[in-house]
């Protein structure tokens, strides 16, 4: 029915900020392109227009980005997604502002407190796996240390090498260790043969 419903507003997916992030990261960017999207997502973060329902307390009075760009979207606190579009953000030199270094906090409390373990669902909605959400932190820490806590990098290797010899899923082994190696961690270094049928079932 799509070439119906595509006239009608309400059944459209509203942009969202990692997707944005990662089109720009993959296909080149100006400058001023990552400049006007930086400028436009306060709109949408935390508290300005509407305040999260969903995360937990900690996390309820900082002003981080939302997943959605739409503006009927409610408020979501996604640490993968927010961790591929700081990728952006870092990457690209903008000035920093008040969203991206509560976004840092929000990144590093999860950290601090494990809910990758914990809460995977809640400080992730829209990859809601301890392995994923560990592979997209340690993505982005790997490559902008300078930007954390130095102390909570450590805590953060040590949970992706502890969950890396205490998994049995084959896929969840290719990306902790893929993590582990960006961490600098090469110690379990081996070639992991995932079967099709796990990869189309994670």
């Amino acid at each position: 029915n799509g070439k119906i419903l595509n006239k009608f507003k309400f059944f459209r997916l509203p942009d969202d900020i990692d997707t944005t992030a990662m089109v720009l990261l993959s296909g080149g960017y100006e400058y001023q392109d990552v400049t006007e999207l930086h400028n436009i997502l306060p709109k949408h973060a935390n508290g300005v227009r509407l305040k999260v329902k969903t995360s937990l307390p900690q996390f309820e009075n900082l002003s981080c980005y939302s997943t959605w760009l739409g503006e009927q979207m409610p408020i979501e606190l996604d640490c993968c997604v927010i961790s591929n579009f700081l990728l952006l953000v870092f990457e690209s030199q903008v000035a920093i502002n008040v969203h991206d270094r509560d976004s840092v906090a929000f990144l590093e409390g999860v950290i601090e407190s494990g809910y990758y373990f914990t809460h995977p669902s809640v400080v992730a909605p829209q990859y809601p796996r301890t392995a994923v959400i560990l592979y997209h932190l340690a993505r982005l820490v790997s490559k902008f240390p300078n930007n954390f806590n130095l102390q909570l990098i450590e805590k953060l290797k040590a949970d992706v090498n502890d969950r890396y010899l205490n998994s049995s899923s084959l896929f969840e082994k290719m990306i902790l260790q893929s993590s582990l190696l960006k961490l600098g961690l090469n110690s379990h270094f081996e070639t992991i043969i995932v079967p099709a049928n796990e990869i189309e079932s994670y």
